[in-house]
């Protein structure tokens, strides 16, 4: 296994339990794209079962996917989701690993936005200088300046390189945004 692969996962795992975890109300809305899938987890011991977290703390989740065997509640593009969730009906939107595998992604800071409640919340991670990876295709790879283009005029950002040896070449990246 490449190295950059413990290192990316350990961050969106320390992601997860660090930031998305303790920012969710016991009650919350939340929808979360591509859920981690254990079949898919490349180091077992960073996996993480959301649903399961959501669910103890009372919490109404809602999972969204293309692939048509992950078990989720909406087998549909994240594109068109606006075809299956209310307007203003989310307090959160978790979408890790999946920036890069959707098509519009210019589309997705409007489309946030619009389902989430006043003060709603988007978590996202992503890789950066990664390799190429399945599920394909694989379109993008996204600079800090990049999500503040996409994501900054709806959204408060508080977006985290991860660097190991060279600044100039963050692996991975995180971003909480905050409804504007």
């Amino acid at each position: 296994m490449r190295p950059e692969v413990e290192i990316l996962r350990k961050n969106v795992y320390d992601f997860i339990l660090g930031k998305i975890f303790i920012n969710v109300a016991p009650g919350s809305t939340i929808l979360e794209v591509g859920p981690m899938q254990i079949q898919w987890t490349p180091i077992k011991e960073y996996y993480v079962d959301t649903r399961e977290f959501f669910l103890k703390n009372h919490c109404n989740y809602i999972s969204c996917d293309v692939d048509e065997n992950s078990g989720v509640d909406i087998k549909a593009n994240i594109l068109d989701i606006e075809d299956h969730i209310n307007k203003n009906s989310l307090d959160i939107i978790i979408c890790l690993e999946v920036l890069e595998h959707t098509s519009k992604i210019w589309e997705l800071s409007r489309i946030f936005k619009n389902l989430l409640k006043e003060n709603g919340k988007i978590f996202i991670s992503s890789p950066f200088y990664f390799y190429r990876h399945a599920p394909f295709p694989d379109y993008w790879r996204i600079s800090e300046d990049g999500f503040s283009l996409l994501f900054g005029g709806d959204f408060d950002l508080e977006i985290e390189p991860l660097v190991i040896d060279d600044d100039r070449k963050p692996i991975h990246y995180t971003l909480i945004g905050n409804k504007k």
